[in-house]
């Protein structure tokens, strides 16, 4: 729309049969016809910056100077974008939550720990669901946070205990030289499959009471907050971690009371 605006006003500045200057001379064709179709092209080849027309009369070169600032600040706004696009999609994760790990079955190389209840969940998900794995064992689940993170023998993906992910960012990550390499894992998705932890005692066993009143005490005290800090665990040390390297929505730990 604007090229046309601008072409309709050189056709009425530069056109020949319309020029108010005397004897003045123009780059558009002669006639009404060739006239506006010499303009919109002007007005279109000023794109590609082709220089075989000038204006002659003041008001066409003020128009072609504001057209050539619409243009410049079209083509920055595309170049900005397209930059934009490309570098927020290379940086985007083809992974985003649990259900991505299902669906695109063996593509991604799963890291886990050998012997723990990893397997027992990998079991009954291609048993009961049809999933299928491509799995990467390893002796411990440090181990396979580590794969995970350097990429080893492929492995693009682990699972773990919130709180055992949390203790990994939060202590052996920080301890890696540089910034890069200690935000090399990323966290996605909410917990797929929060059970949560307690304390079990026999049905006739007393021994819940003086547990119970102990833990209250020390919460009391605030022993339980001295605990989570010096083990990297709760919302405060996510806040810590945060800083450094973003962690994704719901991933702080907080103390549940206990009942």
């Amino acid at each position: 729309l604007e090229m046309v605006i601008v072409a309709i006003l050189f056709f009425l500045m530069e056109a020949p049969q319309l020029t108010v200057q005397e004897g003045g001379d123009s780059d558009l064709h002669e006639g009404i016809v060739w006239s506006l179709v010499d303009a919109l092209y002007w007005s279109v080849s000023a794109l590609t910056c082709t220089l075989d027309k000038a204006p002659r009369t003041w008001a066409a070169k003020i128009v072609m100077l504001a057209h050539g600032w619409f243009f410049l600040i079209i083509i920055a706004s595309y170049t900005a974008n397209l930059a934009s696009d490309l570098t927020s999609s290379g940086l985007a994760p083809t992974i985003t939550s649990w259900n991505d790990v299902t669906a695109q079955g063996k593509q991604n190389k799963l890291a886990i720990p050998r012997g723990m209840s990893h397997e027992v969940f990998l079991s009954f998900e291609s048993k009961h669901h049809g999933y299928q794995f491509d799995l990467d064992y390893y002796d411990r689940w440090e181990q396979a946070m580590e794969a995970t993170r350097i990429g080893t023998a492929g492995a693009s993906v682990t699972f773990h205990d919130q709180a055992m992910v949390q203790y990994y960012l939060t202590n052996d990550m920080q301890l890696l030289p540089t910034s890069e390499e200690k935000c090399g894992l990323l966290t996605v998705g909410p917990t797929f499959g929060s059970v949560g932890y307690g304390f079990a005692f026999g049905l006739d066993s007393p021994a819940f009471i003086p547990f119970s009143q102990g833990i209250v005490k020390m919460k009391q005290e605030g022993e339980i907050e001295k605990i989570l800090l010096k083990y990297g665990v709760g919302a405060k040390a996510a806040a810590a971690v945060a800083a450094l390297c973003p962690l994704s929505a719901g991933s702080e730990l907080f103390f549940k009371d206990f009942h």
